[in-house]
């Protein structure tokens, strides 16, 4: 019950504030019985709570999906009471989730991973170089260069091995700046801070500022997790995925007479657009 509590509070502070009957205003209103949360609302609001509560289970802090139920034509002018289904998890601060909703104007991001059969050794081959971080954490950065080849140098190891090999288990969360993701490797990163061209990961104490356009690498003694995070939004808006290449196909060397495309991927202003191969 308390947990429900602090989640109806949690949803006048962050909706409409002044439109709750319960803080002054004529509209708003929510009743809370075992399974349901009745809420009495505007469509426009209503929209907003759908995806507040998407959003706080994507970041771990309901359990379960988030269900809407009522008339969809209600006009703004007369609202009805619509329930929302959802299972609260203990100890939900609600002021706390809305000072973080608040935080960078109620900013949220999307945070990807996997995990690639390639152990540092290989890695610091490619020019990568791991720093030691606080609780033993070893990391780095790498651009997208480095991070396609070792892609490639995973694609082998996965065709050669014996099934020994490490899931991917790939990973995509959305999360509320100041809250905690799960990574491909078990570990939790907390995204402290999003700006307009990166943002800072803490893992595992240790933050770690990254572009977008590049890859937290995290070493776990025999197997590398990539960790990359997206560009801010706000919490109510459409996710924006974060896609991971994939490694190439190997090329068959085609008979005589044989159309062939060759295609390239350019990864600098720099690269040059040209393709060069032995027949």
């Amino acid at each position: 019950e308390g947990a429900a509590d602090d989640l109806n509070d949690l949803i006048r502070v962050t909706v409409d504030l002044d439109s709750w009957r319960h803080t002054g205003g004529k509209i708003g209103r929510m009743k809370t019985t075992a399974s349901q949360c009745l809420v009495t609302q505007t469509m426009r609001n209503h929209a907003k709570i759908v995806a507040l509560l998407n959003t706080l289970r994507q970041a771990g802090e309901l359990e379960g999906p988030v269900t809407w139920t009522g008339q969809d034509n209600t006009p703004d002018a007369a609202p009805k009471p619509k329930p929302v289904q959802t299972n609260t998890r203990a100890g939900l601060d609600a002021a706390e989730l809305a000072r973080k909703l608040r935080f960078n104007r109620g900013q949220k991001t999307q945070i990807a991973s996997l995990n690639l059969n390639v152990d540092a050794a290989t890695a610091g081959s490619l020019g990568v170089k791991f720093r030691k971080g606080n609780n033993d954490v070893s990391y780095t950065t790498i651009d997208e260069a480095q991070f396609r080849t070792l892609m490639e140098i995973d694609a082998a190891a996965k065709a050669n091995a014996q099934g020994a090999e490490v899931g991917a288990n790939e990973t995509r969360q959305d999360t509320i700046i100041g809250t905690d993701a799960l990574l491909a490797n078990a570990m939790t990163t907390n995204v402290t801070y999003s700006y307009d061209k990166g943002n800072t990961l803490d893992v595992n104490d240790n933050p770690i500022s990254v572009s977008h356009d590049k890859y937290v690498l995290v070493d776990n003694g025999g197997y590398l997790t990539a960790v990359r995070a997206g560009q801010m939004q706000h919490w109510s808006q459409a996710s924006k995925n974060i896609e991971f290449v994939k490694a190439p196909q190997t090329i068959e060397i085609p008979r005589v007479g044989v159309m062939v495309k060759l295609e390239k991927t350019l990864v600098k202003p720099s690269d040059e657009m040209i393709v060069r191969f032995d027949y």
